[in-house]
């Protein structure tokens, strides 16, 4: 169930577990909203794969399809390699994704999914034991790899714990390639409430709206969790986007 929300202009999750409504919403809808068929050749990108447990999905919902999955952590990548390396049209990448080439700092957080670009802010909310160590790593623009020169991305994941504005500044020279995006994303309660970040540097829904409508995209629908945040009045979800005729 959703209703329409004035503040960001889309629908808004009214359900239980509005984060992963939003989620399946999107990895099964996506194709309608770009007039694609489930048999036709898709192109999904996921950056910040993770356990990659949406591969299998998107292999049984869309046969047809080619992904392609990045994920900087060692021990993530070791996995995803182990379950998909044989996979046809599965194409994995042991590197991160950000708006510039070259090296970067990884914060390998302790918290399950948590490592990120950013550095953890918890210790300025009392929890300090959130984060890790730094690590050196790969670091690339989406648009600077020439496999997607040419490539019409058809539905990009991004789920970078608070860098996804990172990632989407790093895919301006392809941008017109991609049809519909989901976003992981964070607000705060109000417009004017400035809480502590849970990430250094972080990016919240307001600021992916003011870049991402230059280019075309508008917000579908956002599912919000306020209750997983580890700060009163800040909301963490996700969000689902589609480029505009």
């Amino acid at each position: 169930m959703y209703e329409y929300n004035q503040r960001f202009n889309t629908l808004y999750c009214l359900e239980d577990r509005p984060y992963e409504k939003v989620e399946l919403y999107a990895q099964y809808n996506f194709i309608k909203h770009i007039n694609k068929t489930e048999s036709d050749a898709l192109n999904i990108v996921i950056v910040g794969a993770f356990n990659g447990n949406e591969i299998s999905l998107y292999k049984t919902l869309y046969p047809n399809s080619v992904i392609y999955a990045f994920e900087p952590q060692d021990e993530a990548y070791s996995r995803l390699f182990k379950r998909y390396g044989d996979m046809p049209n599965v194409k994995l990448y042991n590197y991160a994704i950000s708006d510039e080439c070259g090296q970067c700092k990884f914060h390998r957080n302790s918290g399950n999914g948590m490592d990120s670009l950013l550095k953890w802010a918890g210790e300025k909310v009392g929890t300090p034991e959130i984060a890790g160590k730094q690590e050196v790593k790969k670091s690339v623009r989406l648009d600077s790899l020439n496999f997607l020169q040419n490539v019409t991305i058809d539905y990009l994941q991004v789920d970078v714990q608070g860098a996804e504005l990172k990632v989407m500044k790093g895919c301006s020279g392809i941008m017109d390639n991609i049809n519909s995006l989901m976003l992981e994303v964070h607000t705060r309660q109000k417009e004017d409430n400035c809480y502590d970040e849970q990430y250094e540097g972080q990016c919240y829904l307001e600021d992916l709206l003011c870049y991402l409508k230059p280019f075309g995209f508008s917000l579908n629908r956002i599912g919000i969790n306020e209750n997983l945040s580890y700060f009163n009045g800040v909301g963490e979800g996700n969000s689902f986007w589609i480029k505009n005729d």
